[in-house]
């Protein structure tokens, strides 16, 4: 179930990842109460281990940014929300310590330059 064929895989893959394997698993109906059994224990675990990815700001930023997954690759909404927050409020940290400073920069009014990437 890879995204892609390349020989190293990208942080921006482990939240679509794992919006893929819950979806996966959410299609599975078993058709014994052992199989259900091993299916809620693997969600279990899985979620035990992956539920915080989409909270570790790294990670959303590389998949917001990533042109094949954007939004698309989280599972909850308001992390994308403030993901693109995280991104406006870096860019505009930015632009302030550029400002006076000789840079070629200008600043990012209304973030409306990095916000049209995402929509």
């Amino acid at each position: 179930m890879e995204l892609c064929v390349e020989k190293h895989t990208s942080i921006s893959k482990i939240i679509p990842l794992r919006k893929m394997v819950l979806a996966y698993y959410e299609t599975i109906n078993p058709p014994d109460e052992r199989g259900s059994g091993l299916k809620n224990i693997l969600l279990r675990n899985f979620e035990k281990r992956f539920k915080a990815v989409e909270n570790v700001h790294e990670l959303g930023i590389a998949t917001l940014i990533d042109p094949r997954f954007k939004k698309k690759g989280f599972l909850l909404p308001e992390r994308v929300s403030r993901t693109v927050q995280l991104i406006k409020d870096e860019a505009s940290r930015l632009s302030e310590l550029t400002q006076g400073k000789g840079a070629q920069f200008t600043k990012v009014k209304n973030s409306s330059l990095v916000l049209s990437w995402f929509y």
